[in-house]
């Protein structure tokens, strides 16, 4: 995101207007992570692609995924981070995002310095740079960013480009280094809208150390405060996260990591439409940030509000017509009202653009669950399963798509092999579903005991609905009993669940992740904590 100097605060269509023209069409390209040859230059890769994508030229002329949706596919591909400086990984990184032109590059350190080795493709054209970064990060970040937004213009020139000064980073190198370090893991944990992610606790102990110890360094810092505010935020520390943002002055507002963290704070502790009222602002502010568009889409679906979030899917496709995971993203809101045969169309149009794809491929099986279609939703899971890196998640799916078939022996297997892929802590309600299903397929079977003992181990992870099927009734009734005797014994509960994972999520959860929209008690500051652009005027959206 990138925002030209606003001179009145309350002017904010205007402003937003004189950033985004939108008659014009806004090519849809992907500024991937640097690769690096030296894991200590990481955090350096990352953060040369936000500040491309938000302090050069290039979100004047194209419109682009953030660092965080490019981290979120290639953690759902398969594809690590540290390839995407490879040409064919790139490639299909960009069929994946949509992307009609990427650049991609790497970073080396040879005896001349720290070296920026970089490809940009459009097509079947290609333009390559190769650049020896001055000496000090606040500098090599400004250099490889301007780099960067260079080869993506000059792979295919592009009409009416006007070349613009890319600020530096960070006021020093020590500054730069750190805020660095900590931006970087910021952008690496997830954020759980629809789904709960695990929050890192000690990633973020440590990204909070370093945009410190960045201020320190150089007060003025925008991007070591935004992303120590939302660190502050995610990690659930609402006044802190208040008392860093507030410093931001409209200049660095715009940045997306402020945005984040507000939209985080604001639906959190006031409501779900007050933190819809924020990322309407933000695109207000910048109509191509398609990561607060994301946002719109998965907490409409989050609440339930499936024909707002169908919607919000379509607007986002007029921006990027090819993005296949918005495309499975709108043919699951299809599906949630009822629309299934569109919903699978939709979602085969996805699959088409990328059939490799291991995400698409099951979102595809999930539509034709939703359709009551399990012979072909099996067929789509039977390949699938046979990856070496198939996700649990896929496993739970063909293992209750088998059980529902009557293929019980199989389903018990496959659903085994869920258990066993899902190990982690994160992984709890993934190991809870499977052991449910289980416990299904045993009393599919008449086996009450075998069905019991499942459903006692799904308990213990913590997993647990409000109501089991009609067939796990007997069990449940047996696993309460028993416990109630223990208890009456002064014994502790044989199903006690293990200690759950801190998670980062916007909402309360219950135990398989069903949405509570009450919000958390209001940290100090937040009645005062208003845009620095004024008062609220999202204009329409192009």
């Amino acid at each position: 995101m990138r925002l030209a100097l606003l001179v009145c605060l309350t002017a904010l269509p205007a402003a937003a207007a004189d950033f985004w023209d939108p008659a014009a069409r806004h090519e849809p390209v992907a500024v991937f992570p640097l690769a690096v040859e030296n894991p200590d230059d990481a955090a350096l890769g990352l953060s040369i692609q936000l500040w491309t994508m938000e302090r050069t030229a290039v979100p004047r002329a194209f419109i682009g995924p953030h660092a965080k949706q490019i981290l979120g596919m290639a953690a759902h591909e398969g594809l690590s981070p540290d390839k995407l400086g490879d040409a064919a990984v790139a490639a299909l990184g960009a069929r994946l995002l949509g992307a009609e032109r990427w650049v991609s590059g790497t970073l080396k350190r040879t005896p001349k310095g720290l070296t920026l080795e970089a490809t940009a493709v459009k097509g079947k054209k290609t333009k390559q740079k190769t650049l020896v970064l001055p000496k000090g990060a606040h500098l090599q970040v400004q250099a490889a960013a301007q780099a960067l937004s260079d080869l993506l213009f000059d792979v295919e020139p592009v009409k009416g480009r006007k070349k613009e000064a890319v600020p530096v980073f960070a006021a020093s190198d020590e500054a730069a280094l750190a805020a660095a370090d900590g931006v970087a893991r910021v952008l690496r944990q997830p954020m759980g809208i629809e789904n709960p992610a695990v929050l890192d606790a000690p990633e973020l102990e440590r990204a909070i150390a370093s945009c410190t110890k960045a201020l320190a360094a150089d007060a003025a810092n925008a991007p070591a405060r935004a992303a120590l505010g939302l660190a502050y935020a995610i990690n659930g520390d609402g006044a802190k996260a208040i008392e860093t943002l507030k410093p931001l002055d409209v200049e660095w507002a715009d940045l997306s990591l402020y945005w984040i963290a507000r939209f985080w704070l604001v639906t959190r502790y006031t409501s779900p439409e007050a933190g819809q009222a924020v990322l309407l602002e933000a695109v207000a502010v910048d109509p191509g940030f398609l990561l607060a568009r994301s946002y719109q889409g998965e907490l409409f679906s989050a609440l339930g509000k499936h024909e707002a979030a169908q919607k919000v899917w379509e607007d986002y496709l007029k921006l990027a017509p090819a993005e296949p995971f918005v495309q499975a993203r709108l043919a699951k809101a299809l599906a949630r009202q009822g629309k299934h045969d569109e919903a699978i169309a939709k979602t085969k149009a996805a699959l088409a653009l990328v059939a490799t794809s291991p995400e698409l491929q099951l979102q595809l099986a999930s539509r034709y669950v939703d359709a009551g279609k399990l012979t072909d939703a099996r067929d789509m899971l039977e390949g699938l399963a046979k990856s070496p890196q198939v996700r649990a998640e896929a496993l739970v799916r063909y293992g209750y798509v088998l059980a529902l078939l009557g293929q019980l022996d199989t389903a018990q297997a496959v659903l085994q092999s869920a258990v066993d892929k899902a190990p982690a802590a994160g992984d709890w309600r993934t190991r809870g579903r499977a052991h449910y299903d289980l416990a299904l397929v045993a009393a599919k079977r008449g086996d009450q005991d075998a069905a019991q003992a499942s459903l006692g181990r799904a308990w213990q992870t913590g997993f647990k609905l409000a109501k089991v099927d009609a067939p796990l009734e007997p069990a449940a009734k047996a696993l309460e009993t028993a416990d109630l005797k223990r208890t009456q014994a002064k014994q502790p509960p044989a199903l006690a669940p293990t200690l759950l994972p801190k998670e980062a999520t916007l909402f309360p959860l219950d135990p398989v992740g069903t949405v509570d929209v009450k919000p958390s008690p209001k940290p100090a500051g937040l009645d005062e904590f208003r845009s620095p652009f004024g008062p609220s005027a999202a204009p329409a959206r192009p």
